[in-house]
C-alpha cells in the first residue's frame, strides 16, 4: 500500500497489459511492473487493476493497494508488492496491516509479493 501523493510524474512507469482493466497501468516501482507482467501471463487471472484507491482509512493521505486481481474461478485477491528489506519497517508494517484489514472486511483475500517470489 502506498500514498500516491509521494510519487511524481517522473516516477510513474506506464505500461500496457492484456489483462489490465482498461489495458493501461500506472505503476510506481519496478517490482510492481514485474508482478503486473506475471499477472498478465498467469492463465488463472481474468483481469487485474493496479493502484486501487483504499478509502476510509484512519490515516491522512490517499493510499492505494498495488493490485486487485479477479481470477477466472470467480475469486478476487488484493496483493501488495513490498521489497523484503522494507517489510519489517514500522510504517510498512502499519500500512500492510491497514490494507489487510480493509480487504478482509470486504471479503477479499489478501497477500504480499516480494522480489524473492
Amino acid at each position: 500500500m502506498r500514498n500516491i501523493k509521494n510519487h511524481t510524474r517522473a516516477s510513474v512507469i506506464r505500461a500496457k497489459f492484456t489483462k489490465a482493466v482498461g489495458g493501461n497501468c500506472k505503476l510506481f516501482t519496478a517490482l510492481q511492473k514485474k508482478y503486473a507482467e506475471c499477472l498478465d501471463k498467469d492463465e488463472s487471472v481474468e483481469t487485474f487493476e493496479a493502484n486501487v484507491v483504499v478509502d476510509q482509512l484512519p490515516i491522512e493521505g490517499i493510499y492505494t493497494t498495488d493490485f486487485v486481481v479477479k481470477y477466472k474461478d470467480g475469486t478476487a485477491m488484493a496483493w501488495e508488492t513490498v521489497l523484503r528489506r522494507h517489510i519489517t519497517k514500522p510504517q510498512t508494517m502499519k500500512l500492510l496491516s491497514l490494507s489487510r484489514a480493509y480487504w478482509l472486511r470486504r471479503g477479499v483475500k489478501w497477500g504480499i509479493v516480494t522480489e524473492a517470489e
